[in-house]
């Protein structure tokens, strides 16, 4: 791995550990208020606008999956790396 791939991956997992505890989840709270909520251990953290034909929904998917994600592809590219310069 790269220094650079190394300072950068190092600054993905300061900003993933400093985030709001996981597993967040995206949801509309009731009707009568608007967007797509995303939510991580019982906070609001987001809102997506639903005005968006459906885009706000997938949106808000993906960045309540992302908490979860993240820190596991950055453990994979560690393992894989570390597993290149064994070889």
């Amino acid at each position: 791995m790269t220094d650079d791939t190394r300072k950068w991956l190092d600054e993905v997992k300061a900003r993933y550990e400093e985030a709001t505890p996981g597993p967040w989840s995206a949801h509309i709270p009731s009707p009568a208020k608007s967007g797509v909520w995303i939510v991580g251990n019982g906070w609001s953290i987001a809102v997506c606008d639903t005005r968006t034909n459906g885009q706000c929904e997938r949106d808000a998917a993906f960045i309540a999956a992302a908490r979860e994600d993240i820190p596991r592809l950055v453990a994979l590219v560690e393992r894989l790396s570390a597993q290149r310069v064994q070889k």
